[in-house]
């Protein structure tokens, strides 16, 4: 019993300490990426094509699911792209 207990221990403290997911960063046209770890609360990467006149056109960085659902609905993007593994917005 003793074992067990201490296991789940273990376990638990290991998935608490993990790295969040990293995503890939960048804003406007020719961006170039840099990876970024996402906070605790952005389970997701987004990248996003906005229509003209849009001062940013385009950007990749983490977001939260809801965002990503919310931003997916908007008509003034082109297109949203979310993923959720690490540098999945390419």
């Amino acid at each position: 019993m003793k074992t067990v207990c201490f296991s789940i221990l273990f376990l638990l403290l290991a998935c608490s300490f993990g790295e969040g997911l990293k995503c890939n960063h960048c804003l406007g046209k020719g961006c170039r990426n840099k990876v970024v770890t996402c906070t605790s609360d952005q389970n997701a990467c987004i990248s996003a094509i906005f229509l003209p006149p849009a001062t940013v056109n385009y950007f990749k960085r983490c977001s939260s699911k809801s965002e990503c659902e919310i931003l997916g609905t908007n008509p003034s993007l082109i297109n949203v792209r979310c993923c959720h593994y690490d540098q999945c917005n390419i």
